[in-house]
């Protein structure tokens, strides 16, 4: 997903205000849709910007994110 461009080792640490965060989220979604990717210290952030994103991720394809077994008799 698209985002805001990380520096080495701290990634996009500098790009988030220490307070309003929302406003900065809010820009961040407006400049690059719906689903902004941001990276703090090497670890990743989604962040979702819409019901809909919401819904198609963790609705519709949630099989797909869960780690459980699918049941193969159950597809037949």
């Amino acid at each position: 997903p698209p985002g805001p461009k990380p520096l080495p080792f701290i990634g996009n640490y500098l790009d988030l205000p220490k307070t309003k965060e929302w406003l900065t989220m809010d820009a961040w979604f407006k400049e690059y849709g719906d689903m902004v990717y941001y990276r703090i210290f090497g670890q990743g952030v989604l962040m979702l910007g819409s019901l809909k994103c919401c819904h198609d991720l963790f609705d519709k394809r949630f099989s797909i994110y869960s780690s459980r077994p699918q049941l193969v008799m159950l597809q037949l």
